[in-house]
């Protein structure tokens, strides 16, 4: 039996349609952002996505059509779609990115409300339903996912990883289906799905798992079922897996730019990451994309944090009997044990917001379930609404707040700079950002100013001598360009000035000259996707006029 207490006012749909006009309200602002960060390589700077239709089943499903070697066939499927519909105006993939949000919050809160089923704790449902389905939508962590068009990748993850559990508690609950065999077509459909829209979708497998164990806990007769047919259902993920990062190490290969750790050390950075996280989860205040992170680091307050939160989660999966505090104990642990980097390595920051787009769901079915259990008493029941009002209203109010950081490339990267100026790594990508945006006297005083700008030697001289090019002074960026170049190589960096340095080549009319530089960069170990596309096209272009009667040495 429900409880019935005032909390209760939220039926179902009215509910639903409420938390989906909020969120509309909040997000509606990110639609005039611009392409930013990654989202140029996929739309802009890129010839292989745009000679894509979408009826090239064969070449989306087995090729990677951008040249991060990322082969995401659903997610390219859906990039594919928009593209020939929006080509280079951002608008459309904003309003594709809010669409598919929608949608995710639709499937999680009918996964929410599916496991209300299952839990008999006898609590408030629609209160703590709201409540856990409302932190979602509005928590700030999913601007990146939302507001950023390559996140669009974590909301397809999302959509079929939850629309998978739902159709997997259900089967586990057979007596709940006329017809299994649709409803195993759909959930083998939605779970390949979720790969192949993003690899994350590992944690849904083991999520999966983890209902399979629970429900076998109560018919044990059927567990041989269950593992074999779970077995042969993952065969085609595995090999899928297995697939997916040979391409990716065959264009990455050579790279050193990972940390060799033993693997006691992994274990200790791989808490220090799931700590890191749980800080973001339950305090996001100084959100960016991407954090600082020494993969070195011993037993720090991110480490005890991590182990704090560890324990705390796996206490709760094994001493409480209710399915939501399960669930979303499970939910958190299954989605960030993937990116701990403890097995493996990512070629990647360690810290991202979106990696806590799923966990965001378990840590609000947990405040909700603590909170609806607490409302029992009817004296709390005002107060804890007061409570729960505010602190959604927080979260939606640092959401607004948090949107226009993705509207441009300056946008985000003065926003890390501004919260981390020691990061090298920020000041760097924002004096990059003004150098494209042309506001050459802000990189000046960036310059003058910073510090972490004079190291490494190659970096001023490639900002000098970009601005210089871009202002028409070509003799003078050659130089500085040129020197910053061989610094680079000398000091095994990617030389970031190979591209000005050919066009400021081109400019003088030295296309051979042009064109060492160039190859210098497309045979390099070190792969740069940023700027692998503008340096092939270039050479393309330089080949194309040495090849002119009369042209060329």
């Amino acid at each position: 039996m429900k409880a019935k207490t005032s909390l209760n006012v939220l039926s179902n749909r009215p509910g639903l349609l409420l938390l989906l006009g909020l969120v509309v309200a909040v997000y509606i602002s990110g639609l005039g952002g611009d392409f930013v960060i990654d989202d140029r390589t996929y739309f802009i700077d890129n010839d292989l996505l745009p000679a894509l239709r979408p009826w090239s089943f064969s070449d989306i499903f087995l090729r990677a059509s951008n040249y991060w070697a990322e082969l995401l066939p659903v997610r390219d499927f859906f990039y594919v779609l928009q593209y020939q519909l929006f080509a280079d105006s951002p608008f459309g993939y904003h309003l594709v990115s809010l669409l598919l949000y929608l949608l995710v919050i639709v499937a999680a809160w009918q996964l929410v409300s599916e496991l209300h089923k299952l839990d008999d704790a006898g609590v408030p449902c629609y209160f703590r339903l709201f409540f856990a389905l409302a932190f979602f939508a509005l928590h700030p962590l999913h601007v990146e996912s939302v507001a950023y068009i390559s996140g669009q990748k974590d909301l397809l993850c999302a959509l079929f990883s939850f629309s998978s559990i739902i159709i997997a508690l259900r089967l586990l609950n057979t007596h709940r289906f006329a017809s299994k065999g649709r409803h195993f077509t759909l959930f083998i459909t939605c779970y390949y799905a979720a790969f192949l829209s993003k690899n994350l979708a590992v944690a849904t497998g083991l999520v999966i798992t983890f209902l399979g164990v629970l429900c076998l806990l109560r018919n044990r007769n059927r567990w041989r079922f269950f593992v074999l047919g779970w077995f042969v259902i993952n065969l085609p993920v595995l090999l899928w897996l297995f697939y997916n990062v040979s391409i990716a190490k065959n264009v990455w290969k050579g790279m050193d730019t990972l940390v060799v750790l033993s693997f006691g050390e992994k274990v200790v950075r791989g808490v220090r990451i799931m700590g890191e996280h749980f800080f973001l989860l339950v305090w996001p205040e100084r959100l960016s994309f991407g954090y600082p992170f020494d993969p070195r680091g011993g037993f720090d307050v991110s480490f005890w944090c991590g182990f704090t939160g560890i324990l705390l989660l796996v206490f709760l999966l094994v001493r409480s009997r209710s399915w939501n505090i399960r669930f979303g104990a499970v939910l958190i642990i299954g989605f960030l044990l993937p990116i701990s980097q403890v097995f493996y390595d990512l070629n990647n920051a360690a810290i991202y917001d979106r990696y806590l787009f799923v966990p965001v769901l378990g840590a609000g079915m947990l405040l909700g379930e603590g909170l609806s259990r607490l409302s029992l008493r009817p004296s709390l029941q005002r107060p804890l609404l007061c409570v729960a009002f505010v602190v959604l209203f927080i979260l939606g109010l640092k959401t607004a707040y948090y949107i226009p950081v993705y509207r441009s490339d300056v946008a985000v990267s003065e926003n890390s700079y501004i919260l981390f100026p020691d990061w090298k790594l920020t000041s760097f990508n924002l004096a990059v950002s003004l150098v494209e945006a042309a506001d050459f006297e802000r990189v000046r005083i960036l310059l003058d100013s910073e510090p972490e700008l004079s190291q490494p030697a190659w970096v001023p001289d490639y900002l000098l001598g970009w601005m210089a090019l871009e202002e028409g002074q070509e003799t003078k960026a050659v130089s500085s360009l040129r020197r910053s170049f061989l610094l680079a190589i000398d000091g095994g960096y990617f030389p970031y000035a190979a591209l000005p340095l050919a066009r400021g080549y081109r400019s003088m009319g030295d296309d051979l000259q042009a064109l060492r530089v160039i190859e210098y960069v497309v045979n390099s170990r070190i792969y740069n996707p940023l700027d692998y596309y503008r340096v092939v096209k270039l050479r393309e272009e330089i080949i194309q006029d040495l090849q002119k009667p009369g042209l060329g040495g």
